[in-house]
């Protein structure tokens, strides 16, 4: 036997509330939203990027050094240099988010209320 008379109903979507919630963060920003969404978009990439460049410089750069007499450790070099830029772009981009759109969110949100 469910028990399904305990669960509480389950809200239904409404479009006009998105619709309301979008038009809100977009009043008088529709410059800032359209950055923030190409930021949104730079950020997941580098995060999906940097994790899956981590595995590839594991399996191919590290591993095969572990069992050699004489590792020769300038082959690291440029994996590592590009595993910095991926987190660099990473860490400025959420620097320029919190700058663009952070504080301006707040203001509004202490303004309504």
């Amino acid at each position: 036997m469910k028990n399904n008379e305990n669960k509480a109903p389950r809200p239904k979507f409404d479009k006009g509330t998105i619709k309301r919630l979008f038009n809100y963060v977009k009043q008088g920003n529709k410059l800032r939203l359209l950055i923030v969404a190409i930021c949104i978009v730079v950020n997941t990439i580098a995060t999906v990027a940097g994790s899956l460049y981590l595995q590839t410089l594991i399996d191919k750069y590290i591993v095969p050094l572990i069992g050699t007499t004489n590792p020769n450790y300038m082959t690291l070099i440029t994996p590592v240099t590009v595993m910095i830029g991926i987190y660099t772009v990473r860490s400025y981009n959420n620097i320029f988010l919190h700058k663009i759109y952070g504080k301006n969110i707040t203001r509004n949100i202490e303004d309504y209320s």
